[in-house]
Order: C-alpha cells, then sequence, then structure tokens
C-alpha cells in the first residue's frame, strides 16, 4: 500500500547556494514528510555546502559529495545512496507544494507503476522569496504530456499539462520520482554536456516503458519552478545544442523498433524540431527572418543527430542498461 512506502528526496545542487534553502524548506513541510533527504553537491562547491550545513540538525538529510561534473553523475549519486522504496526528484531551484509527496507516492500502489511525476509552474524572473503569481507565464495548457510520437518526436509540455493522471513516455527531472527497485540502469552515463546535461530524464525514461513498466503523469503534483535567467539558457551554444540534440537521438534510438529508428532519422533530418531543425524546419525558421542563425542551428543539430547514431550503434549500455521486468500477475490496485 502507497502509506507502507518510504521515500528519499534527491537534490542536486550546484552553484545555487541562495536558491537551495528554499527548496529544502519545501520539502521539509510536507504533509507526507520524507524518510530521508539527499543533497548531492560537488567537492569543490564550498557556498552550497555551507548553506545545507544548517538544515542536518533539524531533518533526515545528509550530503553526497561527488568529484565527476554534470548532472547525470548526481543523481546516480543520489540513487545509489538512497535505501527507500521510492526516489523522489527535484532540482534546487524548485520549491514542492505541501501535498507534493503525498501525490507522489499514491500511484505506486499499483506495483506495476515504476516512476511518477507531475507540473512545474514555470516562474520566470521570480524567486522563492518574490514569487509571481502562479502559473502566470503558462499561456496554453496541453493534454498530451511526455508522448513520443510514431515517428520519435516527444512532445514535453510538462509544464502545462492539465487533467486526470495519466500513462505517459517521459516524465521532466525537476518534478519525478522511481521505484528504486526498477531503478537499476540508473541514469544513462553516455549521455554528453556539463552541468544540465540536457534530455537525461528521456534516456532513463524510456526504457522503463520498454520494459513493460507504467510511468505516471499527474499534473495535480505540483513545484514551483524558479529557473535561474541565465545566457545559455536564452542562447545556448553550439555544443550545448548538439550536446541536447545526441542525448534525445541516442534515448529514442536505443527504445525504438529497427523500422521506427529509420523513420526517426529521416524525419529528424527532413523535418526536425525548432529546437532541433531538419530541412523543412530550416527553411520555416529562414521565412521567418531567422537568417544565419537558422544554418548554424540546423548544423549543431544534424551534428547531434549523427553522433548520437554513432553512440547508439557503437557504445550500447548492454543488458546492465535495461530494468528488470515488473512481476507477471494480476494487480488489483492497477
Amino acid at each position: 500500500m502507497a502509506d507502507a512506502l518510504t521515500v528519499a528526496v534527491v537534490v542536486p545542487s550546484y552553484g545555487r547556494a541562495n536558491v537551495l534553502p528554499a527548496c529544502l524548506a519545501g520539502i521539509c513541510a510536507q504533509t507526507s514528510p520524507p524518510t530521508e533527504i539527499i543533497v548531492v553537491v560537488r567537492h569543490d562547491d564550498v557556498a552550497t555546502k555551507t548553506a545545507v550545513a544548517e538544515w542536518t540538525a533539524i531533518s533526515p538529510l545528509r550530503v553526497i559529495e561527488v568529484r565527476t561534473p554534470g548532472l547525470t553523475a548526481a543523481l546516480n549519486a543520489g540513487l545509489a545512496a538512497a535505501t527507500s522504496n521510492i526516489v523522489a526528484f527535484i532540482d534546487d531551484d524548485a520549491v514542492p507544494r505541501a501535498n507534493w509527496l503525498e501525490l507522489l507516492l499514491a500511484p505506486y500502489v499499483c506495483s506495476r507503476v515504476a516512476a511518477v511525476g507531475g507540473r512545474d509552474i514555470l516562474l520566470a524572473e521570480a524567486t522563492p522569496s518574490r514569487p509571481l503569481s502562479r502559473g502566470v507565464f503558462c499561456r496554453s495548457t496541453a493534454v498530451r504530456v511526455g508522448h513520443l510520437h510514431w515517428t520519435g518526436r516527444i512532445s514535453g509540455d510538462h509544464h502545462v499539462g492539465f487533467g486526470p493522471a495519466r500513462d505517459v513516455d517521459v516524465l521532466k527531472g525537476v518534478n519525478m520520482s522511481v521505484r528504486r527497485s526498477a531503478s537499476a540502469h540508473g541514469f544513462d552515463l553516455r549521455v554528453r554536456g556539463a552541468g544540465t546535461q540536457m534530455n537525461t530524464e528521456i534516456a532513463f525514461c524510456l526504457p522503463l516503458v520498454r520494459a513493460g513498466w507504467r510511468v505516471v503523469y499527474d499534473p495535480a503534483i505540483i513545484v514551483d519552478h524558479f529557473p535561474a535567467d541565465r545566457p545559455d539558457r536564452r542562447h545556448p551554444t553550439s555544443k550545448q545544442r548538439s550536446d541536447a540534440t545526441h542525448n534525445e537521438t541516442l534515448a529514442v534510438l536505443d527504445y525504438l523498433s529497427i523500422p521506427r529508428r529509420l523513420t526517426y532519422v529521416a524525419w529528424s533530418v527532413l523535418v526536425g524540431t525548432s529546437a532541433s531543425p531538419g530541412a523543412v524546419q530550416l527553411v520555416r525558421l529562414m521565412l521567418k527572418g531567422s537568417g544565419v542563425d537558422s544554418f548554424a542551428t540546423t548544423a549543431d543539430s544534424l551534428r547531434g543527430r549523427g553522433r548520437g547514431v554513432w553512440t547508439h550503434l557503437f557504445h550500447s549500455r548492454g543488458s546492465e542498461g535495461r530494468p528488470p521486468p515488473p512481476e507477471r500477475g494480476v494487480d488489483r490496485n492497477c
């Protein structure tokens, strides 16, 4: 039963000592308190270690240090350190609503549910101490969230989802959790990038779906998200664009059947998306007046696609990269 579950909350944090205390305060104020709180910090991040030190005396909090840079290493360290049934992940620039863990645990009453996540309310240009009106930047809402289309295109929209809880293909890392017994594959170390390492969640969630597990998104499970206004978010570098596309391509190719892989590669090169353009998107962007930037973005996208195909073909995770399947049988709670 859900009320018998224990939960560890993992917070990877690097260089954001100013916002981390608000995140920890939100975790400690839960209606369903966590069994463990694990903050993963870089060994040389003195400011973050100082900011979290005062919390160790008033909460079930541990600090785990890592020397390897990147989000994937931090997430895997937190996952390995947790002893609870469920491991929840939240970004250090997000603040969970008071019933976050209570709602997050509820779907796990079904033994075939491997991962559960929810919505992040984007509050750009706000701070945890001075938030703007909730949802002020959400101009639209979406029912189809975290969906892998037949072509291999992924619909995100976790921040604007609405409606009932439903099964999805992908969750968003700022607000997600996993059943520890289903997480033996861990976070994929083949992903590229420094720091955030975009699309890490895709490489984590799709193997669960492929193994037969349920991945559940419930928009009622909410965290308030205060993403920093960093230049690389508004104007990502060539390497960041290429790495993000590499990570998405690798995760999708690992998941799809051979015929659908061919479809995905053809679609991504010929069409693509506005973030990772192919030929059709390039024409559309040029008609909008993007000019040289469109060619640079498309070149980065195609470079990332090619590298993703290469990694998929020659650097397989093997059997250790596959989660165990759920137990067979009828679960009356599903």
